[in-house]
């Protein structure tokens, strides 16, 4: 769904993106493609010229962003060697963002 949503901005059709990208957040469970849900729908919003909804959504976004905590998301990491991919990729995201949020504090 994520990839459709992004298939519909790319070729001008925001609004058909805005709702496939609402529907793939609305079923992920995952930190990770919610962000990307969410940051896909800050750029629908900013192409449907709907500044209330991108704010909405950007504040959403920071919320997630700034729950994000490094050591909480390695500790919910399996014992084994079998690390998928993307929460690989979340944690190198929150050691990135972590910092970033703290100085803004």
């Amino acid at each position: 769904m994520y990839l459709t949503a992004r298939v519909f901005l790319q070729r001008g059709s925001p609004t058909q993106a805005e709702s496939m990208a609402q529907a793939a957040l609305a079923l992920t469970n995952s930190p990770l493609w919610s962000i990307y849900c969410l940051t896909l729908l800050c750029q629908v919003y900013d192409k449907l010229s709907e500044p209330e909804q991108k704010k909405q959504t950007e504040q959403q976004l920071q919320k997630l962003l700034s729950s994000l905590d490094p050591e909480e998301l390695f500790h919910t990491f399996p014992e084994d060697a079998a690390i998928p991919e993307e929460d690989i990729q979340l944690l190198q995201l929150s050691l990135v963002l972590n910092p970033l949020y703290n100085s803004m504090q």
